[in-house]
């Protein structure tokens, strides 16, 4: 297939690299200079806007950071849905608030262009092994013809709904990613002044009843006090006060989850910004008096 792909970061480029490997014809586009260069390493054509890669698509993909570039890249002048043909198809796989994804569905039904909502659950590592939980909503022909791509990038696909389903759900899992962040850091803090041994403590949480597939992936780096970012403080920040503005928006009451957003807000004004989110076990740490392990 012709495949226009938008924003080859940390996520989009290996994920449009499955693509390229599966013998699909990929037209890249990105802000940064050095991120076209990786993925035109890997086969793509690059282009120098928006427009050249959704020209001439049969499906087009995005994976880009926020509400504001999603307004960019689908809805503005030489944008996604002015530039693609009636009949192409539009995926945005980022992390964005339903109220953006739903003006993107209303323009691209005036286009004539198929939508779908395509956000992933997964970390880099799993982007690159073509791992990633894929959770799509939107017209469930156009999903009919894009789920062979879908499944060159995920071991599993889910189409939950036609309209914005997907964006709801992957808020609602990223909620609870953010809780086990800091609820492990607070059991990790306790479990220390209770004289746990640090990678004795971690060893068993990964292998109790709480071992999601996070918590076990999570465990060996913080063992290792490893805490380069795989997903960045300021990422967690956009995503949960989305998920809270979501919530707000629906009527729905927290209680968890306002905190959880004030937690990555002060880390944001400490040493941990440039670091993990789950760097929320230093912040911890911190104000427990707790030093090194």
């Amino acid at each position: 297939m012709k495949i226009g792909w938008i924003g080859v970061g940390n996520m989009g480029l290996p994920m449009s690299g499955h693509l390229l490997e599966a013998g699909h014809e990929v037209t890249a586009f990105d802000v940064d200079e050095g991120r076209l260069a990786q993925v035109a390493a890997r086969g793509a054509v690059t282009v120098g806007s928006v427009a050249e890669a959704a020209a001439d698509a049969e499906v087009v993909f995005s994976s880009i950071p926020d509400d504001g570039a999603l307004r960019v890249v689908a809805l503005g002048t030489a944008g996604v849905l002015e530039a693609s043909a009636g009949g192409a198809t539009y995926v945005d796989m980022s992390t964005v608030s339903p109220a953006i994804s739903e003006e993107v569905a209303e323009a691209a039904a005036g286009r004539g262009v198929s939508y779908l909502r395509a956000p992933v659950s997964g970390s880099v590592t799993l982007a690159e092994a073509g791992t990633l939980t894929v959770i799509v909503s939107g017209p469930e022909s156009a999903f009919g013809r894009c789920r062979p791509l879908f499944e060159r990038l995920g071991s599993k696909v889910f189409h939950v709904g036609t309209g914005e389903q997907a964006r709801y759900l992957k808020l609602a899992i990223n909620n609870m990613v953010h809780a086990t962040a800091v609820a492990m850091a607070e059991t990790l803090a306790v479990g220390r002044r209770g004289g746990l041994d640090w990678a004795q403590m971690l060893e068993v949480i990964a292998s109790s009843a709480v071992a999601s597939p996070l918590v076990q992936y999570k465990s060996e780096p913080i063992r290792d006090r490893d805490f380069s970012p795989m997903s960045f403080v300021s990422t967690s920040i956009k995503d949960q006060e989305l998920f809270n503005a979501a919530a707000a928006e629906a009527g729905v009451s927290l209680d968890i989850a306002p905190t959880l957003a004030k937690v990555f807000r002060e880390m944001m004004d400490s040493e941990d910004c440039d670091k993990d989110f789950f760097a929320t076990v230093l912040r911890a740490e911190r104000r427990s008096g707790l030093g090194e392990p």
